[in-house]
């Protein structure tokens, strides 16, 4: 039996799925009903998933392969794009005209993912979830109590100051709490920091 909660539109982060990678991992987004954003390339597959979907985002030509698929989902908005059109910058105009505050985004990491949503990391709170790791977009500072042993990942410009504090570097690109307690991060530039999602 599932529980639903249901909050005021906007209060909650969106949820844009740009890469299909399980539904397992999406459920647990579902919970607080949020507006659902599929891309062409992933809807194929989360129309198998049997979800409700808010908003479709479609290359001008493609809505046709899909009309009879989405149609039956009730009312679905369309969003168009061009080749040449930013994605992250047209979801975000999208979101922030709807009041919302941020946006949970399914996908694959990769340094183009990367790049080309922390630009927007002042305009919505904003994390990329993998299969394995929630990539936070931080705009300067990332402070949370955290146990012992915690692994954070951090993505950064290679010129930004990164200074930190209860944790120890484990690698160039990870730390480790050094003892249960608040875990410090601070840059001159927006960073992603990424955390292992439990369970």
């Amino acid at each position: 039996m599932s529980s639903h909660h249901f909050v005021r539109e906007g209060q909650e982060p969106a949820l844009l799925i740009l890469d299909p990678l399980s539904l397992t991992l999406v459920e647990p987004l579902l919970e607080w009903a949020p507006v659902v954003m599929v891309s062409d390339s992933a809807i194929v597959e989360v129309l198998k998933w049997k979800i409700k979907i808010d908003v479709v985002l479609f290359q001008q030509d493609a809505v046709r392969t899909y009309a009879d698929e989405i149609g039956n989902q009730g009312p679905v908005e369309i969003l168009h794009y061009s080749r040449t059109e930013n994605i992250p910058d047209m979801v975000v105009t999208f979101l922030r005209l709807r009041k919302y505050r941020g946006v949970n985004v399914i996908a694959r990491p990769s340094p183009d993912v990367f790049d080309r949503w922390l630009p927007n990391v002042f305009e919505l709170d904003i994390s990329i979830i993998d299969s394995n790791t929630k990539w936070s977009a931080i705009q300067s500072t990332f402070q949370k109590w955290l146990p012992q042993k915690t692994k954070l990942d951090v993505r950064c410009h290679s010129k930004a100051s990164l200074k930190f504090g209860g944790l120890i570097r484990d690698t160039h690109q990870s730390f480790l709490t050094d003892s249960d307690g608040i875990a410090l991060l601070q840059s001159d530039a927006p960073f992603w920091l990424g955390e292992p999602l439990d369970g």
